[in-house]
């Protein structure tokens, strides 16, 4: 049996194209998974955000709450002027510091703002 030059280059064509085609199909797949991986890195990094926000938050709520306190506190003691001036005195200092986990917090979510540098 005598191939004839056509049969030949049919199949050295056909076996290029089938090659071509299987290395076309790994390729998909391997930037398939690369893109995956960029989507999950994604996640991981807005997931790590929210938890550090939310961190931040859960520090201003209870700085929060210590004014409120704080608050309540000279009301019911506005007699004692030396217990008033500790409690304002603290109530600013308590300020102070929610101001600056807001700064912290804007850093966060934008580390380009200005007041971050």
């Amino acid at each position: 049996m005598t191939l004839s030059k056509n049969t030949v280059i049919s199949v050295s064509l056909g076996t290029i194209l089938a090659t071509l085609s299987g290395l076309w199909l790994t390729v998909a797949k391997v930037q398939g998974a690369f893109d995956q991986l960029s989507i999950n890195t994604q996640a991981i990094e807005s997931i790590g955000l929210a938890m550090e926000l939310r961190g931040i938050d859960r520090v201003i709520g209870s700085k929060q709450k210590e004014v409120r306190d704080k608050e309540i506190a000279i009301l019911n003691n506005a007699n004692n002027g030396p217990l008033v001036q500790l409690l304002e005195n603290q109530i600013k200092t308590l300020n102070s510091e929610i101001e600056m986990q807001q700064v912290i917090r804007e850093c966060v979510v934008d580390p380009t703002k200005k007041v971050c540098k």
